[in-house]
């Protein structure tokens, strides 16, 4: 399967449908400097399997809370995306304040993201003496949009293609059939039968005239 160019970027896109009258649900996913997926899967896996760490210089109570608060805040962006932390908000803050505690989540979220992303980059050998490039920036948020989008992809699966063997066969080229020949039987009985059926008809009325002088030979 080979990424699709759009706005100047790179995506791998994997679309579904729940029947074949409905349009595709298409995932946009963004291609790795390696020209693979493998960056994203590194960029998901590190928002799902990593607690984040809060630092406070007060109670250190206080500190672990706002610790598992922000934990569980990834937790649940990468299991449900924009959408399931909307929905906690609206399911457990007063309509009044929903707005602000929102916009305060999002802000949250975006910085523990990045740390996380700063932190995989620097697994990886990236070279962060001058900071994120452009280029490693642009591929954080398509990768966070697409990782916020899997809640919505509506498939647990996500097949590639990642080769094939190219067979050439003709119409009688068959590896395995069963019952291929009963067919040649019957094809070959078919083709014979024609002249057969000639040379039996003109055998039937020599018969005939010659008991039957009064029937004419065909």
């Amino acid at each position: 399967m080979l990424p699709v160019d759009m706005e100047g970027r790179q995506y791998f896109l994997s679309g579904v449908r729940r029947s074949p009258a409905d349009a595709f649900q298409c995932l946009h996913i963004p291609v790795g400097p390696d020209g693979r997926i493998e960056r994203v899967q590194e960029v998901a896996r590190s928002s799902a399997g990593q607690s984040v760490a809060a630092t406070s210089s007060g109670d250190a109570v206080f500190a672990d809370e706002l610790t598992e608060s922000m934990t569980r805040l990834v937790t649940l962006f990468t299991a449900k995306g924009f959408d399931g932390i909307a929905a906690r908000v609206d399911a457990t803050v007063p309509e009044a304040e929903r707005s602000a505690v929102l916009d305060v989540c999002l802000k949250v979220l975006q910085t523990m993201l990045a740390s996380l992303y700063t932190e995989l980059l620097a697994e990886n050998g990236v070279d962060l003496s001058q900071g994120i490039s452009a280029q490693d920036g642009v591929f954080y948020d398509d990768a966070i949009n697409a990782i916020g989008a899997v809640a919505n992809y509506g498939s647990p699966f996500y097949i590639q293609l990642k080769s094939f063997e190219q067979i050439q066969s003709g119409g009688l080229q068959i590896a395995c059939a069963p019952g291929k020949a009963l067919v040649y039987i019957g094809f070959t009985l078919l083709i014979a039968g024609g002249p057969a059926c000639s040379v039996f008809q003109q055998a039937v009325c020599a018969v005939c005239h010659y008991y039957c002088t009064d029937l004419p030979v065909l």
